[in-house]
């Protein structure tokens, strides 16, 4: 089960790559979970909302879970929010 600050940073993450990405403050498609979790952290003003992406980042299996020349590609195209896998990943994250 994650933690009620990461479910907040998927929950917010997930509805901004549904709704196609749109300019955002701190989101950007050109980077994956980790570094979205990141700048996101860097937005919080509450402190149990800054160190999440330790948490990510233990979930994750692997530098480039989703599959490093996807995440390449999908960085040159800024297209990581369509990645399925990505997106799976997150969903089923959500559902527990």
């Amino acid at each position: 089960m994650i933690s009620e600050e990461l479910k907040a940073f998927l929950t917010e993450w997930l509805a901004w790559a549904e709704s196609g990405a749109p300019r955002h403050p701190i989101f950007t498609p050109k980077y994956g979970l980790c570094t979205n979790s990141m700048n996101w952290e860097d937005h919080q003003t509450e402190e149990r909302f800054w160190n999440i992406h330790h948490e990510l980042k233990a979930l994750l299996i692997g530098t480039f879970p989703f599959g490093r020349k996807s995440y390449d590609s999908d960085e040159i195209r800024e297209t990581q929010h369509l990645n399925p896998q990505r997106l799976a990943w997150v969903k089923e994250q959500l559902r527990e």
